[in-house]
């Protein structure tokens, strides 16, 4: 969901939202898994929180300042999911500076027909 832009609406923000109520009651909870799994948890979490502030901000430019600025989870975090999260940071960057670079140069259409 958070890989499709066009997909970005109120349920991604309700889904970060659950994650932080369940992550706050594994915390809480007598059965709870070790410190390096919460924490690797926590900087999950975290990062979903950043992209969607990311999203949220009013300017094109705060964007990708934002999002430039999230938390590296790959470097972090273990096993496959470490790579889905560093090709969401990847595509998210990218997509800002394309954003950006569109704002400052204009829609990429108008270099190739000549204009």
């Amino acid at each position: 969901m958070a890989k499709e832009r066009s997909l970005w609406d109120w349920r991604i923000e309700k889904y970060v939202v659950a994650l932080q109520d369940q992550l706050s009651q594994i915390k809480k909870s007598s059965m709870k898994p070790g410190q390096d799994m919460l924490n690797e948890y926590t900087r999950k979490v975290e990062f979903l929180k950043g992209l969607l502030q990311a999203e949220k901000m009013p300017t094109v430019t705060e964007k990708a300042l934002a999002g430039e600025q999230l938390p590296n989870v790959a470097k972090s975090a273990k096993g496959h999911n470490s790579v889905s999260s560093a090709e969401l940071q990847k595509k998210t960057v990218a997509r800002h500076q394309k954003d950006l670079r569109e704002e400052l140069l204009g829609p990429e259409t108008d270099k190739l027909d000549g204009k």
